[in-house]
């Protein structure tokens, strides 16, 4: 989970690319333990984990956003290399 004093915007494009290995290392985890407990559900004998697998998928989406966000600030600090030195860094 994305640290509460982890400053996005004042990352460059290398932490920002480690940034988003940490997320999809998390988002992994996140899948398998999501499919371990669509595994172990069962009907039949009233084994359900309907409160975790909603908080997972949750979890997936959050950490989908923050990849996101990852990526979208390495773009625009690209395009603003670009703007300030015509290079792309």
């Amino acid at each position: 989970m994305m640290s509460d004093n982890l400053q996005i915007g004042s990352m460059d494009i290398s932490a920002l690319e480690q940034e988003i290995a940490r997320i999809e290392q998390e988002e992994k985890n996140c899948l398998a333990e999501l499919n371990e407990l669509l595994v172990r559900e069962n009907a039949a004998q009233g084994i359900f984990f309907a409160q975790e697998i909603h908080a997972l998928k949750q979890d997936k989406l959050r950490l989908n956003v923050e990849k996101e966000f990852c990526r979208k600030r390495i773009a625009r600090l690209r395009f603003e290399a670009e703007a300030d030195y015509g290079v792309w860094q």
